[in-house]
């Protein structure tokens, strides 16, 4: 909020200290004119009691009133019973310009009550009496005609009287908030209106130019599974979401099937068929790490979709990455550490898992009903929070 060098001695602001005090006067001024940056208007509904409760005046609410506008703080607007706290706007035209943010491109500015103005010609929101409330200069925060001369207002912030004021840039990296498409439900928008929470925490914001390409990433899950995808990837401090996570079908035949089913491509005994060639990457950790879903059988018994799937995977990954899922595959599998260190397999269900799901996701995140609708992504950060609470307590 910008206040003016020779607010406090203004012919204004000492006829106003005369009427109520000078203490009363100064304090009545600074929390009416916070209040309208608190509230992102200058157009208010107002009683001498209303005011006086604004202003935290203790005295006569009448002799505020009368005095305030006797000289012109406030002054009436069209509307029956609405007051407008004269010169706000104009002073605080930056400031303004900064709450239209995303609004002038559509040739739209801020209104006087709070709201942005349509781009249409003639009447505007927020008219009365047939005659506008705002004119050309609205997003610079004017409300109201430009006058003929000139005012005695405090100050003018660089703002011209003549009505071609230039519009003031919305400030680097503003963001505002895209168009959610009509046919999303309640909870999707909640779930994206928390990603950009997040994303504008870390500095982050979702810009408006991408947002086609994430809504088209994104169409691939359902409610449900755009929950756990968000939720999987502010735990994890990432910045981006990574939806192929959530979509990959485990395979649903068994190691049984799958040798049948190579038996049979191969011809049987006889073998013709074209031979596999072996996986030159740590296939089965990508799947379980990255894919989120558990392999059966080996590379061979694996179809052909689901190698290419894993391969195209595998390319896509960082050197960083890569390194760690080699240095993982080294390890063995999750199943053999926690049967060697006498613990619970992976594959049953850990004690108070509903406790660590709460800590690792936050309350936000729906709680599934039992232990197997947990995504195997989400499985694995329980397991693992659940180890380190195990470590930490033997360490003790």
């Amino acid at each position: 909020m910008i206040i003016e060098t020779d607010f406090v001695n203004h012919w204004k602001t000492r006829a106003l200290a005369t009427a109520v005090g000078r203490g009363e006067a100064l304090q009545a001024l600074l929390l009416l004119w916070g209040h309208c940056q608190t509230r992102k208007a200058w157009e208010f509904e107002l009683t001498p009691l209303m005011l006086a409760g604004i202003c935290s005046y203790e005295g006569e609410a009448d002799k505020l009133w009368k005095a305030m506008m006797e000289l012109r703080w406030i002054v009436p607007v069209d509307e029956q019973g609405w007051f407008q706290v004269r010169g706000w706007g104009e002073v605080n035209a930056s400031l303004v310009g900064k709450w239209a943010g995303g609004l002038r491109k559509t040739g739209a500015g801020w209104h006087a009550r709070g709201y942005g103005l349509a781009p249409t010609t003639g009447a505007t929101i927020g008219s009365t009496s047939g005659q506008p409330q705002a004119t050309t200069g609205a997003s610079n925060g004017s409300t109201s005609a430009p006058s003929s001369g000139p005012t005695d207002l405090i100050g003018l912030d660089r703002i011209g009287l003549d009505g071609n004021q230039s519009t003031p840039k919305a400030p680097k990296g503003a963001h505002t908030l895209p168009e959610f498409l009509a046919e999303w439900s309640e909870r999707r928008k909640t779930v994206m209106l928390r990603w950009f929470d997040y994303r504008r925490g870390l500095r982050k914001p979702v810009k408006l130019v991408s947002m086609p390409a994430l809504v088209e990433k994104l169409a691939v899950l359902n409610d449900e599974q755009l929950d756990f995808c968000v939720a999987d990837s502010v735990a994890n401090g990432w910045t981006g979401l990574f939806p192929e996570k959530f979509t990959l079908p485990p395979p649903t035949s068994t190691a049984a099937d799958a040798a049948k089913n190579r038996e049979k491509k191969e011809g049987g005994a006889g073998g013709g068929a074209k031979k596999i060639k072996a996986a030159d990457f740590p296939w089965r950790v990508v799947a379980t790490e990255h894919e989120g879903w558990e392999p059966t059988g080996d590379w061979e018994d694996q179809t052909p979709r689901t190698r290419q799937t894993l391969r195209e995977s595998w390319s896509k990954l960082s050197v960083q990455t890569k390194s760690a899922l080699w240095a993982l595959s080294q390890d063995g599998s999750q199943d053999e550490k926690k049967e060697a260190a006498g613990g619970e397999a992976v594959t049953g269900t850990p004690p108070d898992w509903r406790e660590h799901f709460k800590r690792i996701f936050g309350p936000e995140m729906v709680l599934p009903a039992t232990w197997a609708d947990v995504p195997a992504v989400m499985q694995r950060q329980v397991w693992a929070d659940l180890e380190k609470k195990k470590g930490g307590a033997e360490a003790e």
